[in-house]
């Protein structure tokens, strides 16, 4: 699909019938800030788009390469990237147990 994220995510939507609203994913992630590469994301789907490029740029590294650039990314990056993907993944859980009315037992990772 060759669209930004919240056309994903509305595709989704207009697949499945889900109730998704980029306003809703933007108040889901509101205490959540992500510092990626210099850059302030408060819009996680921004994020999301930010993330595609970069995707973008390790399929196409021997072309990359080949100019001379290199493409390097912070480790540090990844403890906030999981957690990202964990709120993204309870945002997205809550969308499909409200259409489909399954039950979500919520687990203290700590406690498994």
């Amino acid at each position: 699909m060759g669209s930004d994220w919240d056309g994903k995510f509305c595709k989704m939507r207009d697949v499945f019938g889900i109730n998704y609203k980029a306003t809703d994913i933007k108040n889901h992630f509101s205490s959540f800030e992500n510092n990626f590469e210099g850059k302030q994301f408060k819009n996680p789907l921004l994020f999301l788009d930010e993330l595609a490029q970069v995707r973008h740029k390790i399929v196409h590294a021997s072309s990359i390469l080949e100019r001379g650039q290199l493409i390097s990314i912070n480790a540090q990056v990844f403890h906030s990237h999981y957690a990202f993907c964990a709120l993204l993944t309870d945002y997205i859980d809550n969308l499909f147990s409200q259409k489909f009315n399954y039950n979500r037992i919520k687990i203290n990772p700590a406690m498994a």
